[in-house]
């Protein structure tokens, strides 16, 4: 879940810090990979520069050879649904509102048209109803934490980057807010004082 949405935890995805030796260790640990080569899943109109340096630090660290298989978008929907991936693919995700449940409700519930992870867990989905039942945002934030807590021990995705978008303004405006969700509020800037 990301740090802004509200009621985010910080750093309890132990297995997302970067740590190359460790990485190696563990790869060579399971044995690596069959044929010491894996496919990986690209959305063809995005591009490859946020794709491009985390393949070159996976052959770089783990000595393996990369196939990238790249797809338009519906195409690359189709060949990622569950089952059909045999390798990682690239996800994308943007909120629709500023709460964790927009990420965690898509994302990794069970019963979730958009849940091409296959990724599932009981207990989160419990925890996920039990939030949208909840009856007050602080009881909700809790057992959204909770959630988060659990995808985030399974690691059933490996956040590895997000996007940060950067804006300028005069000084001769104010009140000038960009919400969690990255919206400029345009209709609350006022002329400065």
């Amino acid at each position: 879940m990301p740090t802004l949405a509200p009621g985010a935890l910080a750093g309890v995805c132990d297995a997302c810090e970067y740590d190359p030796v460790r990485a190696k260790e563990l790869f060579d640990a399971a044995g690596g990979v069959p044929g010491n080569s894996i496919v990986v899943y690209d959305i063809a109109d995005d591009g490859m520069e946020a794709l491009e340096p985390i393949l070159n630090s996976w052959t770089e660290v783990f000595g393996i050879e990369i196939e990238v298989r790249s797809f338009e978008f519906g195409q690359f929907l189709e060949e990622t649904a569950p089952g059909n991936a045999v390798g990682p693919f690239e996800l994308g995700w943007a909120w629709d509102y500023p709460s964790g449940y927009s990420f965690l409700s898509p994302l990794f519930e069970s019963t979730s048209d958009v849940n091409n992870l296959g990724w599932s867990d009981p207990a989160v989905d419990d925890l996920l109803r039990q939030a949208r039942e909840a009856s007050s945002e602080e009881e909700a934030l809790e057992f959204l934490g909770e959630a988060q807590r659990l995808i985030e021990a399974a690691v059933p995705i490996a956040p590895v980057t997000f996007i940060d978008e950067v804006g300028v303004h005069s000084d001769d405006i104010e009140n000038v807010i960009v919400d969690a969700t990255g919206v400029w509020r345009l209709e609350l800037v006022e002329p400065a004082s």
